[in-house]
């Protein structure tokens, strides 16, 4: 599950990923062709 983002000053677009089995979220560089936005709810 993604719970930020952050754009760095050189424009790279960072995500903080919470993962199962890991005891924190981290920050990964956000790459759309390895991480898949899912809609969660809303609209």
């Amino acid at each position: 599950m993604i719970t930020g983002w952050w754009t760095d000053p050189d424009g790279l677009t960072l995500c903080r990923l919470r993962l199962s089995g890991l005891p924190e979220a981290r920050w990964a560089v956000f790459d759309a062709e390895r991480i898949i936005l899912l809609v969660a709810g809303g609209t």
